[in-house]
């Protein structure tokens, strides 16, 4: 039986960061199947405030109840309060993507391999290679220019694939996380003429890793690619952790062929995927 998702769904499954009561927000809807012994399956869409234009989907099946249409199910009904195509994160070949796409879904982007060793053989090399001397740390900015740079990034990197909500929107969606969550003195940007054209934006993640987002903002102006350089390879060289983990798209114009040619890289490939309502 499908029914709404209650407080008590998401104590029955524990490892799912993502379960919540039905209705928690007008704009979220969550069903539940329940089978002898309690729930056996939930599934939930949601608003994206980032990008409005896609609702994201989790669903979730216990191993012992997949291949009954459970999942489908679950998508169908929530289907029923959909306006919106929704979007789901997955790795390739997985059983999500066979799912997503028995559902309908089609790619629209692709999160290469990012993951990068700072104790790489080669990287003490790659980093000697490109470090600049117009490259200058986040001190240099005030906390609400950070902001507007990071704002700066994320509506130009997703222009062409996932359009953003407005920019005044998102700069109050991204005040918390940049005043209390990027590293200023670890974060570069390369300065030309008085103006930002790159930055690599580091984040404090754990105490072996930190997470990162490079690009440029400027793309097409002279030598972008190099500045955009010099900015990692300073990021790396003053990096005291042994991991930094980027997030980039295979459409990055400038990070994705830097990323190609760098010692060290790992990681898993992550498809993002847009599936439409049932």
């Amino acid at each position: 039986m499908i029914r709404p998702a209650t407080e008590d769904d998401a104590v029955a499954f524990p490892d799912l960061d993502w379960v919540r009561p039905h209705r928690r927000r007008p704009d979220d809807a969550s069903y539940v199947v329940d089978g002898v012994d309690g729930p056996v399956a939930v599934a939930r869409c949601a608003r994206n405030e980032f990008h409005p234009g896609r609702s994201p989907l989790w669903v979730y099946v216990r191993p012992g109840h997949r291949r009954r249409g459970l999942g489908t199910a679950l998508v169908r009904e929530l289907s029923a309060h959909a306006d919106r195509p929704f979007s789901a994160k997955v790795r390739p070949d997985s059983t999500g993507h066979h799912f997503a796409r028995a559902l309908g879904a089609v790619e629209y982007q692709r999160c290469p391999p990012s993951v990068v060793d700072t104790t790489a053989a080669g990287m003490t090399r790659w980093i000697a290679a490109h470090l600049r001397d117009d490259v200058v740390t986040g001190d240099a900015f005030t906390a609400d220019r950070l902001l507007d740079l990071w704002t700066d990034y994320y509506v130009l990197i997703h222009a062409g694939w996932s359009p953003t909500a407005p920019r005044a929107r998102l700069r109050e969606l991204f005040t918390a996380m940049i005043t209390d969550e990027l590293t200023p003195a670890r974060s570069r940007f390369a300065l030309r003429a008085g103006g930002v054209v790159a930055a690599c934006f580091v984040f404090e993640s754990g105490a072996d890793e930190s997470e990162a987002i490079a690009e440029c903002l400027t793309p097409d102006a002279a030598d972008a690619r190099a500045l955009l350089a010099g900015c990692i390879a300073a990021a790396l060289a003053g990096s005291p952790v042994t991991r930094l983990v980027f997030d980039g798209h295979v459409t990055d114009p400038h990070f994705h062929p830097l990323l190609a040619g760098m010692p060290g890289v790992t990681g898993p490939v992550t498809a993002l995927l847009e599936i439409p309502p049932r």
